[in-house]
């Protein structure tokens, strides 16, 4: 057990001082370079080979394996300006189903959206460390497209299907750095998924969190169970451009059912981006989230769990401008500087009624908020947003996922213990319709999920 501390040790310094010293590497790496990472020392290498030997059934008490298969239907309606969305232009070049698309064709986009997926999870876990990884297969339904241009075959043989989307969404390495009494601190290195599912937020937090975390947990006996956790990630290795994000939370309070929970968030890249472009407009966010959320007695609710939450973000460095096209043909691009004012300010509340831990529990979650356009990074809204079915960006259309006031509930329902059955409704409008124009956006789900 000395040597696995040793060489976890070992491991988590070299792979924090890799993370910094070499980030600024490029995408294509040559055969050097991918020698390089993937050779290890000799001794280590026997290490973990004699790990590998250990048979399946002696590795159970550590080792868990879990999936789970969703089968998703999704209708969303998108109006920009009164008008119904129902193509996607293309700016660039662009190769999608083996068919080249070139600047300025379109595409159609249908109302009904259908996805098969399957999650594999494999957890292992010891006294003081853990591994966590998950893999997704998202496919869209459909049969297969016959690959050719449709200014060749139009009326040929064309399908939406896929067979081809395989994403890692988390690996992650776990240890306990320290535990006396009731101090803990913990640290977690890898991929840990999205940021929402280790700081809290119901709009924001929506991007990938590849970095570290460390998380220190104290328990003061009749105040509140506190803890304290920061997380640094990369956002491109290319331009050696990282974040950072914190947390301190105050879980039940005074005894109380009273959650407290500060979040602050530093995007802001001071340098150039991959495109040389200098302190971008897409990174000038540092968020500040105050959020309390209250459980209530469930007596009070006929046994059932209700939580009551809501939260209030102050953006603390907008940009306060923007830039939309004014070409008339969306294909080509024409940017124009427009100012808008801060817009910095975002909110939510809601509730969620109970909870599914077995056949024939249920769920009922409801949020409603708004979110300023420059109160959170385009691409780490999460939950509402405005569909953005044309790929907009904000800081070049002046649309994108932000910009919006709405809605959001969900039902869910345990037909067996490993069989649920989840409905969903979302709709939004544009907060501010003068920055680019009206648009309103409503998605309704009906998923099924087996667990196993």
């Amino acid at each position: 057990m000395n040597l696995f501390r040793y060489v976890l040790s070992l491991a988590v310094l070299i792979g924090l001082g890799s993370a910094f010293a070499y980030g600024q590497n490029m995408d294509g790496k040559t055969r050097f370079q991918q020698d390089l990472e993937e050779s290890d020392i000799v001794a280590l290498r026997n290490f973990i080979n004699a790990k590998r030997k250990i048979p399946l059934p002696d590795k159970t008490q550590n080792l868990h394996i879990s999936g789970e298969v969703h089968v998703e239907w999704n209708y969303y309606t998108q109006k920009l300006d009164g008008r119904n969305v129902r193509v996607f232009t293309f700016r660039e070049p662009t190769t999608l189903n083996d068919e080249i698309f070139v600047r300025g064709e379109t595409i159609a986009i249908g109302n009904n959206d259908y996805d098969i997926e399957f999650d594999l999870f494999i957890d292992w876990d010891t006294d003081r460390t853990w591994v966590r990884t998950h893999v997704r297969f998202d496919n869209s339904f459909g049969v297969d497209d016959n690959g050719q241009d449709k200014r060749i075959d139009p009326q040929g043989y064309h399908g939406s299907g896929s067979c081809d989307n395989l994403c890692l969404k988390e690996a992650y390495i776990g240890y306990e750095l320290f535990k006396c009494g009731d101090d803990r601190l913990t640290i977690e290195l890898g991929r840990r998924g999205a940021i929402y599912k280790a700081f809290y937020s119901e709009i924001q937090f929506g991007s990938r969190l590849d970095g570290v975390i460390f998380k220190y947990a104290k328990k003061f006996p009749g105040i509140s169970n506190t803890y304290l956790q920061w997380a640094g990630f990369v956002v491109d290795e290319r331009a050696t451009q990282y974040a950072w994000v914190a947390e301190l939370g105050f879980d039940n309070l005074w005894e109380s059912g009273l959650d407290f929970k500060y979040s602050f968030i530093d995007w802001v890249k001071h340098g150039r981006n991959r495109y040389f472009a200098r302190y971008p407009l897409g990174f000038r966010f540092r968020v500040s989230q105050f959020a309390m959320i209250y459980h209530v007695d469930p007596d009070l609710v006929c046994g059932r769990p209700l939580q009551v939450f809501g939260a209030f973000l102050v953006n603390h460095t907008p940009s306060k401008k923007t830039f939309i096209n004014i070409n008339p043909n969306p294909a080509l691009y024409t940017g124009r500087e427009v100012h808008i004012g801060k817009q910095n300010l975002g909110a939510f509340v809601g509730f969620q009624l109970s909870e599914i831990d077995k056949e024939g529990d249920w769920l009922i979650k409801a949020v409603a908020g708004f979110c300023e356009a420059q109160v959170i990074p385009d691409n780490d809204v999460r939950n509402l947003g405005t569909g953005n079915f044309e790929h907009d960006s904000f800081t070049s259309d002046g649309r994108g996922n932000v910009n919006w006031k709405g809605y959001g509930m969900k039902f869910g329902y345990a037909i067996t213990d490993n069989l649920i059955v989840e409905t969903q409704y979302d709709h939004t409008w544009a907060l501010d319709s003068s920055i680019a124009g009206s648009q309103s956006f409503s998605r309704c789900l009906v998923e099924t999920t087996y667990f196993f």
